[in-house]
C-alpha cells in the first residue's frame, strides 16, 4: 500500500529525498525485485512524466547500491521499453541510464533483449553501453533480508536470464563422423556445423559427450585452416560453458600449445587467443601443469609465444601463485627452505661452466626475490606471531656455516656471478630482524651453539648499534634544528624592543661574526669617549648575538657610510614594513624561491653540498619568513639527506655559538683585567667571581637590548659637564 504513495512522491522537490529513503528502507527490509514489482503498475500509470523520470533516477541508485541479485532482469527490461516509448525526454534519458547500469551487472549480451528497438533508441542505447563497457560490476553496499536469507546471487539472476542449453544432443553421430572424415572439405563442412551451434547458445552445459577427443584431433589438423577453427571452436566452448569447461582443459591445452611451434603468426596468434579464453574461463591453475610439458620442448618458436606474447599473462600468472604460495605457507618452513636453496644454488656458481652458470644465476635471482619479498613482511609476522625468530636465526647462521662471509668477499672480488648479493639478502634478513625486535634480539639466539661465537652475532652487534647511533643522530638533529628555529623567532621578537635610538649593529657576514673586536670595541671605550663624537652613545661593535632573520644594519646602509670621527644622529632600524619593503612584494618571493632552489641544487651538488648548507643557514637567518618553504624544499628529499641537512644546519649554529661565546670571554677578560699577582697565568685561567658572573650577564643583556653600563653614562656625562 505504501510503495505506490512513495513513488508518487518521488516527483515532489519537498519529499523526494524523505520518499526515496523509505523506498530504500523498504528495500533492505524486504527486496529490490518486491520494491520494483510493487511500483510498475503505478509508474505506468502516472500522469506527470516528472514521477516517472525522477523513479528511473532512483531506481538507478537502488541498482548501483544493491546489485541485481534476485532481481527479475526481464521484467525490469520489459518495463524500461515501456519508458523509452514515452515522448518525455528526461524519462528516455533515464531509462538508458537504467538499461546501463543494468549492463554492468549483465554483461554485452543484453543487448539481446532490446534489439527489438528501432535504429534511433538502438545507437541511443548503443552508446551508453559503450561507456560502461569496462566498468566492473561494483560491490553491493546494501543487502536486502530475502536475498540474506536465501542466499541469491548476481550468478543465480544470470542463470535465470540466459539458462545454460544441453547441446550434446545436437552433435549427431554423422556430424563427428564427418569430422574426422579424410577429405578436408567434409571435415570443415561438419566443423562449419559446430560452429552455428556453438554461436546459436551463448550459454551451454558441460556436457559435450565424445566430441572433445574429435576437437582434440582437429586441433592438430594437417589444414591449418581447419586448425584454425578448430581454435575457434575451442575458446568459444570455453566462454560459453565457463568454469565446468576446466574438465576438457587438460585434454586440449596441449595440442593448443603446440600450435605455437607453428611458422605462420596467424596460425600462432589464433592458438594464443585460445589460450586467453581459456584462462578467462577457468583461470591459469588447470593451465599451468599443462605449460610445464609444453615448455620442455627445444622449439623456440613455442618457447617464445608461449612465454612472450601470451606469456606475459602466463608470466604473471606464475608470480601471483608463487605469492599466493609464500603467503600461505608456513613462515618458518619457508624461510628455511628458501635459504637451504639460496646456498645450495649459488654455492658452487665458481666452478660450473658459463651455459649452465646463466641458468643457475636466474635461478638464484628469482630465490633472493623471494626472501625479498618475504623481507618486508618480517616485523608484521613477529607482531602477528607467526614467525619464530630463533628458527629464522638459526637458519641464517647455517648459511654462514657453509659459506663464510670472507669467501663472499673474494666472490666479488673475482667477479664470480652474483658476487655477493646472497650475503646483502641474508644481512637484509638479520637488519630486519633486528628493526623489529631491537635488543631483545640477543634473547631469541637459544637454538644455536655457543651464540657468541655465531656468525651471526656480530652482525646483530653491529646492526643495533649502527641502528641506536642514527637514532641518536637523528634527535639531536631534530633538537639542534628546533632551537634553531626558536632561537630565530625568540631574538627577532628581542629586536622589536630596541629603541629607536639605540645603536645595534646587526653582523651576519663572516667578517663580521669572525673577526676581532673593532675601532669601537669596549677594550677602547676610553679613547672613543675622548674623541669628538659626543652627540651619541659611542658605537658598541662587542659581539652581538646573531639575529636570524634580519637585514645587516650596515648593509641596509651600505649606500650611506658614517665616519667614525663624524658625528651620529640616532639610529633608527630600518626594519621591513608590509607596505614599504620589497619583501612583500610577488617579485621579492619569487626571487626568494629562486634562490632557495639556487641552494638546494647546489647542496644536491656533491662538490658543493658544505657550501650550500651553510648558505641556507644564511638564509634561513635572514629571512625567517621562509620557514614554511625551506621545510617544503627539505620534505622533497630522502629522510636520510633530510637528516644530513639537518646535521650539517646544526653543526653550523654550533660554531657560532662557540665563535659569539670565544668573543664574549674576549670582552669580559677586557673588562675585568688580571690582578699583579696573577701575571705568571695564562689568560685561559682566569675564573670570574660570582660578582663578575653577574656583570657578564648585564653585559650580555645590555648588548642585546643595545643599552649602556650606567657607569659608562655617567662617565660620559662627567665628562660632558
Amino acid at each position: 500500500l505504501a510503495i505506490p504513495i512513495l513513488i508518487e512522491k518521488l516527483g515532489d522537490i519537498k519529499l523526494k529525498k524523505s520518499a526515496g529513503d523509505a523506498l530504500t528502507a523498504f528495500t533492505e527490509k524486504i527486496s529490490l525485485q518486491f520494491v520494483f514489482s510493487q511500483a510498475y503498475d503505478p509508474l505506468r500509470k502516472a500522469k506527470a512524466p516528472k514521477i516517472l523520470a525522477d523513479s528511473l533516477t532512483w531506481m538507478h541508485g537502488a541498482i548501483m547500491e544493491f546489485g541485481i541479485a534476485a532481481l527479475q532482469v526481464r521484467e525490469l527490461i520489459e518495463f524500461l521499453k515501456f519508458a523509452l516509448s514515452s515522448s518525455n525526454a528526461a524519462v528516455r534519458t533515464n531509462s538508458v541510464t537504467v538499461l546501463g547500469a543494468l549492463r554492468v551487472f549483465v554483461g554485452p549480451d543484453i543487448r539481446t533483449f532490446v534489439q527489438d528497438l528501432n535504429p534511433t533508441q538502438l545507437a541511443t542505447i548503443d552508446s551508453e553501453f559503450e561507456k560502461v563497457a569496462d566498468k566492473a560490476p561494483p560491490k553491493a553496499l546494501k543487502t536486502s533480508v530475502d536475498v540474506i536469507s536465501t542466499g541469491g546471487s548476481g550468478k543465480d539472476t544470470l542463470e535465470e536470464l540466459f539458462p545454460k542449453v544441453d547441446i550434446s544432443a545436437q552433435f549427431t553421430s554423422k556430424m563427428m563422423a564427418e569430422c574426422n572424415d579424410d577429405k578436408w572439405k567434409v571435415r570443415k563442412d561438419a566443423l562449419d556445423q559446430v560452429l552455428a551451434i556453438v554461436d546459436a547458445n551463448k550459454k551451454i552445459k558441460p556436457s559435450l559427450g565424445d566430441f572433445i577427443p574429435i576437437l582434440k584431433a582437429r586441433l592438430s589438423d594437417s589444414n591449418k585452416n581447419l586448425q584454425m577453427m578448430a581454435l575457434d571452436i575451442t575458446a568459444k566452448l570455453a566462454t560459453a560453458m565457463g568454469k565446468p569447461f576446466d574438465r576438457h582443459v587438460k585434454i586440449l591445452v596441449a595440442p593448443v600449445t603446440a600450435v605455437l611451434t607453428d611458422k605462420k603468426a596467424t596460425v600462432r596468434g589464433s592458438a594464443i587467443g585460445t589460450l586467453d579464453a581459456l584462462a578467462n574461463a577457468c583461470g591459469l591453475d588447470p593451465l599451468i601443469g599443462s605449460f610445464s610439458t609444453s615448455l620442455a620442448t627445444d622449439n623456440p618458436l613455442l618457447r617464445k609465444d608461449l612465454l612472450m606474447d601470451g606469456g606475459q599473462q602466463l608470466s604473471k600468472a606464475l608470480n601471483v601463485s608463487m605469492v599466493k604460495v609464500l603467503e600461505n605457507s608456513n613462515r618458518n618452513r619457508t624461510y628455511s627452505a628458501l635459504i637451504s636453496i639460496l646456498e645450495k644454488s649459488s654455492s658452487n656458481l665458481r666452478e660450473v661452466d658459463a651455459a649452465t652458470a646463466t641458468t643457475q644465476t636466474k635461478f638464484t635471482e628469482l630465490i633472493m626475490k623471494c626472501l625479498w619479498k618475504l623481507a618486508k613482511t618480517v616485523q608484521d609476522n613477529l607482531k602477528a606471531g607467526i614467525l619464530s625468530p630463533n628458527q629464522l636465526l638459526r637458519d641464517l647462521n647455517s648459511f654462514f656455516l657453509a659459506t663464510p662471509p670472507a669467501e663472499w668477499k673474494r666472490r666479488a672480488a673475482e667477479k664470480v656471478p652474483l658476487g655477493e648479493m646472497p650475503l646483502r639478502t641474508v644481512k637484509t634478513l638479520l637488519l630486519e630482524l633486528v628493526t623489529g625486535l631491537g635488543d631483545n634480539v640477543y634473547e631469541h639466539l637459544d637454538l644455536i651453539e655457543d651464540p657468541q661465537r655465531s656468525y651471526v652475532y656480530p652482525y646483530l652487534h653491529h646492526m643495533i648499534e649502527a641502528t641506536k647511533k642514527k637514532d641518536k643522530l637523528a634527535n639531536n638533529s631534530t633538537i639542534a634544528y628546533n632551537h634553531i628555529s626558536s632561537r630565530s623567532s625568540s631574538i627577532s621578537s628581542v629586536r622589536s624592543f630596541s629603541s629607536p635610538g639605540s645603536d645595534l649593529t646587526l653582523a651576519t657576514t663572516d667578517t663580521a661574526r669572525s673577526s676581532p673586536l673593532n675601532e669601537a670595541s669596549i677594550k677602547n671605550n676610553s679613547s672613543a669617549k675622548n674623541s669628538s663624537s659626543r652627540s651619541s652613545p659611542p658605537a658598541r661593535s662587542s659581539p652581538v648575538p646573531e639575529v636570524p632573520g634580519h637585514i645587516n644594519e650596515t648593509m641596509s646602509n651600505a649606500s650611506e657610510p658614517v665616519s667614525p670621527a663624524s658625528p651620529r644622529t640616532p639610529m633608527t632600524p630600518k626594519f621591513p614594513t608590509p607596505t614599504s619593503s620589497a619583501r612583500s612584494s610577488g617579485s621579492h618571493e619569487v626571487e626568494m624561491n629562486a634562490r632557495l632552489t639556487q641552494i638546494f641544487l647546489k647542496i644536491g651538488t656533491r662538490e658543493e653540498t658544505k657550501k650550500g648548507i651553510y648558505e641556507l643557514y644564511e638564509f634561513q637567518k635572514l629571512h625567517p619568513e621562509m620557514e614554511g618553504k625551506i621545510t617544503t624544499q627539505l620534505s622533497r628529499t630522502g629522510p636520510y639527506f633530510q637528516s644530513y641537512i639537518r646535521r650539517g644546519l646544526a653543526n653550523i649554529a654550533i660554531e657560532e655559538e662557540e665563535k659569539e661565546r670565544a668573543n664574549v670571554i674576549a670582552e669580559v677578560k677586557n673588562l675585568f683585567p688580571q690582578n699583579s699577582n696573577n701575571h705568571d697565568k695564562t689568560e685561559d685561567n682566569i675564573i670570574p667571581t660570582e660578582d663578575d658572573q653577574r656583570k657578564i650577564k648585564l653585559l650580555r643583556l645590555q648588548q642585546i637590548f643595545g643599552f649602556q653600563a650606567i657607569n659608562e653614562i655617567n662617565e660620559e656625562n662627567e665628562n660632558i659637564s
